[in-house]
């Protein structure tokens, strides 16, 4: 089950609303933390299967008792090393067993691939709740954790909202909202106005990202077919799917976790408009570059340690980057995460000289660094990536490709083509479908104001209570298929 399915947002977030709700007014917070922690695991097993749960059920009670562990033993450094030893280990082990078992075929036929085929399969959000459970493991050690019990560590771990794809929360930002005893009754202006964020990340999911998708695929699909202009706007638009895509996700988990009058770390900050590399770095996944810099970067000496050392360890948290992104294959993620090292340690270097240039070239110039690189991200092997850079720069001159742009054409086009004719010329010139959904989706990305700071400026009204009824109601008559978020599969 993801967000962005019937059987979520008509039947099991409606019900799960009343219950929490309920059980807080008959019975109380614990209660209503109880059931929160109860229908988060009924989420996972519907959007995965019994091993889901069992994965997390397992990962709660090893670090919980690691945790307890820690702040009673006077060998807490000895078990913290070990836990985060055991989370890493399990966590790239399912990530990489299938590229693994491939490079061990020769020592043992083809028994461990086969093994792996058919029993080894990556629990849902595990990337996330690992990461969480690590920095609990870290904070707890430095003595900054209250004391937590069983309760409200399985609350924080599962919360539904941010299982699949993050964001990533520390314990600072979510335990002591568990204490707060108003937080269990019902408020209109939270719920408002987590529907109208809620209908702000479907309406980026299903009628922006989702329509994406289909150029997108068909080029990074098959790279020697498509060149020059076509293969570029296949770029763009991957560039544009994952953005809307993975803040479209986040979107709707910072506006459910609002309607259960909770807050959860904004994961977003319009990426495309950074002014250079680090910029972007501060505005993308902003809680997974907080992890790295906070748990890994800092505990590597960070800039403490001389020059060479800091841009070694930039190095290392960019390379840890891309093995979290990887699934099945490493190759591609490994060079995506040293491409943006390097930019880093660039940026670095000749930060200065680079900060002088106009703004426009600087935003340009990272827009475009950043769409390049992720070509290695978004294919299964480097020499397909490199196909494809190569191809993107030949045939320059090449017209558009026709399937590439009717690809662009929304599912609505038909409707409004038939009761006004005049529109019938552009399926004539499908280019037209794609300039146009391309340019809206630049000015969204480039020049609006994201979803943060229009909830911000949020006043429950008539005008913004339609605007949300017509974003959901479009979303659910789009849904024909549910498509899968992005970052669900990391």
């Amino acid at each position: 089950m993801v967000f962005n399915s019937h059987s979520f947002i008509m039947l099991f977030l409606p019900l799960c609303l009343a219950g929490y709700f309920l059980a807080g007014r008959l019975a109380g917070s614990r209660a209503a933390h109880v059931f929160m922690t109860a229908a988060s695991a009924v989420f996972v097993f519907w959007g995965f299967n019994i091993a889901g749960i069992a994965a997390l059920a397992a990962s709660i009670i090893f670090n919980y008792a690691f945790y307890r562990g820690i702040r009673i033993s006077r060998h807490g450094k000895v078990l913290l090393a070990a836990a985060i030893a055991v989370n890493i280990l399990i966590l790239f082990g399912l990530k990489y067993a299938k590229p693994i078992s491939i490079h061990l075929q020769p020592f043992f036929e083809a028994y461990l691939y086969g093994f792996v085929e058919k029993y080894i399969v990556i629990p849902l959000g595990i990337s996330f709740y690992t990461f969480q459970q690590i920095s609990f493991l870290m904070d707890a050690y430095r003595n900054e954790v209250p004391l937590c019990g069983f309760a409200d560590y399985c609350c924080y771990v599962t919360f539904f909202p941010k299982i699949i794809s993050g964001p990533i929360i520390r314990h600072d930002q979510f335990l002591f909202q568990l204490k707060d005893e108003e937080r269990i009754r019902f408020n209109w202006e939270n719920f408002s106005k987590g529907l109208f964020r809620f209908a702000i990340g479907l309406g980026k999911k299903v009628l922006i990202a989702d329509v994406l998708s289909a150029p997108a695929n068909l080029v990074f699909s098959n790279p020697s077919a498509y060149t020059g202009i076509s293969a570029a706007v296949g770029l763009l638009a991957f560039a544009l799917q994952l953005y809307f895509d993975f803040s479209g996700y986040c979107d709707m988990a910072a506006g459910i976790a609002s309607m259960f009058n909770f807050e959860i770390p904004e994961n977003f900050d319009s990426p495309y408009k950074a002014l250079n590399i680090k910029d972007f770095w501060n505005r993308w996944h902003i809680t997974l570059t907080q992890f790295l810099t906070r748990y890994v970067y800092f505990s590597l000496g960070g800039s403490r340690k001389g020059t060479f050392r800091t841009y070694i360890n930039i190095m290392i948290i960019f390379l840890i980057s891309g093995l979290w992104h990887g699934s099945d294959t490493f190759k591609p993620f490994i060079v995506w995460g040293l491409m943006h090292g390097a930019a880093m340690v660039i940026y670095r270097i000749g930060g200065r000289q680079i900060d002088r240039l106009p703004k426009v070239v600087t935003r340009i110039i990272t827009f475009i660094f950043v769409c390049i690189a992720w070509i290695p991200f978004r294919m299964p092997d480097l020499s397909s990536a490199f196909l494809m850079l190569k191809n993107m720069f030949s045939s320059i001159a090449a017209p558009l490709s026709g399937d590439v742009a009717m690809a662009f054409r929304l599912k609505e086009a038909a409707f409004f083509e038939q009761e006004f004719p005049n529109l019938a010329f552009a399926a004539g010139h499908p280019w037209i479908y794609c300039a146009v959904f391309l340019v809206f989706a630049m000015i969204l990305v480039l020049f609006m104001k994201n979803s943060r700071q229009m909830t911000e400026k949020f006043v429950p009204s008539v005008k913004t209570l339609i605007f949300a009824a017509l974003i959901i109601g479009w979303s659910l008559m789009s849904l024909t298929g549910v498509g899968t978020f992005i970052y669900a599969g990391f």
